[in-house]
């Protein structure tokens, strides 16, 4: 072979990328996907998770004296529709999600040391809220908008027995 064939080869293995040899050190994948919807309003970051103390709750023979209250605010609301031309959101419904207490299933159950208590939800007229049943008499206003919740300890029927407890309150809420 002669020189020139040798250093021309030479030449080119030289210039071939590195990557070429390079073993694979694994391969992956990054899947994306997600879902792109109307609503007039968003969830106010602090109404997303929110977490309600009772704090220490003395039990009584008249029965449990603990009332809390929380809401859900919905702000930047614009209620006329981006992709319906005409439609203007008027009302919001909230769907609330919970394990029912299983002595009284009106009440949210507890979990924890704690035993015979439950939570009633009620609305903002204090009325009793029903787990999975929707609520739609929230009005909406453009700007922002804080709908008014409650929440009472109540006995379960059962013996009360000491010690804490946590709930697990969850809610949806779509607009009409």
């Amino acid at each position: 072979m002669s020189i020139r064939f040798l250093s021309c080869a030479g030449l080119i293995m030289m210039s071939l990328p590195a990557w070429g040899w390079a073993s694979h050190q694994g391969r992956g994948q990054v899947d994306f996907n997600g879902e792109i919807v109307e609503v007039p309003c968003n969830i106010d970051t602090n109404s997303r998770d929110q977490t309600l103390s009772y704090g220490v709750v003395s039990a009584k023979s008249n029965g449990l004296q603990s009332h809390k209250a929380f809401d859900i605010k919905l702000v930047d609301c614009t209620l006329a529709s981006q992709n319906k031309p005409g439609y203007v959101y008027r009302k919001a419904s909230i769907v609330f999600y919970g394990q029912p207490d299983p002595y009284d299933s009106s009440l949210l159950g507890v979990s924890g040391s704690a035993e015979g208590l439950g939570i009633k939800l009620l609305n903002h007229n204090q009325q009793h809220i029903v787990l999975g049943e929707t609520h739609n008499d929230y009005e909406l206003v453009n700007g922002d908008n804080s709908i008014h919740f409650f929440t009472e300890l109540k006995f379960n029927q059962q013996p009360l027995k000491a010690g804490e407890f946590q709930a697990l309150l969850q809610f949806v809420v779509s607009y009409f």
